[in-house]
């Protein structure tokens, strides 16, 4: 199932907000949403744009972290390519 636009909207919020029931169930959702393909970019704004810690992340979220991760790393290793490849 695909998110929309103001369920990550309200997912942000949620993150944001004071109440630190709402930011769990944030993660909670947030960890248990598969965020593959369109979705993915979803992931990427909400993690920039919440105001919480990686360590939140961690402890809290660890799969969809480790995906963000994994992106970062794909693409430093492509610039890499890119650099040695002269592309």
């Amino acid at each position: 199932m695909n998110l929309t636009i103001s369920e990550a909207d309200n997912l942000l919020s949620m993150l944001n907000s004071n109440d630190k029931d709402n930011m769990y169930i944030a993660f909670k959702a947030i960890e248990a949403h598969d965020f593959s393909g369109p979705d993915f970019g979803y992931l990427i704004y909400l993690y920039k744009f919440s105001n919480t810690s990686i360590q939140d992340w961690s402890e809290n979220a660890p799969t969809p972290l480790n995906k963000l991760k994994n992106l970062v790393i794909m693409s430093c290793l492509l610039l890499h390519m890119q650099k040695v490849l002269h592309f």
